[in-house]
């Protein structure tokens, strides 16, 4: 059908990002075999210094209405924000902001089914509705950057992004992020 499908996820190496891709249909599969590994990549919510009120923003790929593989899958992030659920993450929130020529973000995510895949298990925040922080970072090169302010509100930050190339660059995969 020339549909991308999830991957089942790679090992995990020690000491190193992890980084999960798949493939195959099932969602819901893959978080399953997932919930092995979590405990070993992400904080528990009720170990030492962890609480059930952390806040976890989901940054997923908006940049038009363009159906996946070109925007986050919507099936792929309701498993997502169920499994979350499921490990004790309450206070959820999914957001991006689409390309200058495809904004307002909010009629992006109605299009394309994000809105309907977060309806009750989490907030969709639209970066383009709301305020931008100014961030120091202290390196030579790069002395700030600007980051919505649901980025500045959230304890752990989830990229949800697809492997793809860009008009401008021979490749970006998740470099954007």
């Amino acid at each position: 059908s020339g549909v991308t499908c999830p991957r089942l996820p790679v090992a995990l190496e020690s000491g190193k990002p992890s980084v999960y891709s798949w493939t195959g249909c099932d969602g819901r599969q893959f978080f399953e075999r997932l919930a092995d590994r979590w405990p070993q990549i992400w904080p528990e919510p009720d170990s030492p210094g962890k609480d059930l009120s952390a806040r976890v923003l989901v940054k997923i790929n908006l940049n038009t209405a363009d159906p996946f593989p070109a925007a986050t899958d919507a099936g792929l992030l309701r498993e997502l924000l169920l499994f979350l659920r499921q490990q004790g993450y309450l206070q959820l929130r999914v957001g991006d902001c689409s390309s200058i020529s495809a904004v307002p973000t909010r009629n992006v995510a109605d299009k394309t089914g994000i809105l309907a895949a977060v309806d009750g298990l989490a907030e969709f925040v639209a970066f383009d509705e709301q305020p931008w922080l100014r961030l120091e970072s202290g390196l030579p090169h790069l002395p700030a950057v600007s980051v919505p302010q649901a980025v500045g509100e959230a304890d752990f930050l989830i990229h949800l992004a697809n492997m793809k190339t860009h008009s401008l660059a021979d490749f970006s995969f998740g470099l954007k992020l």
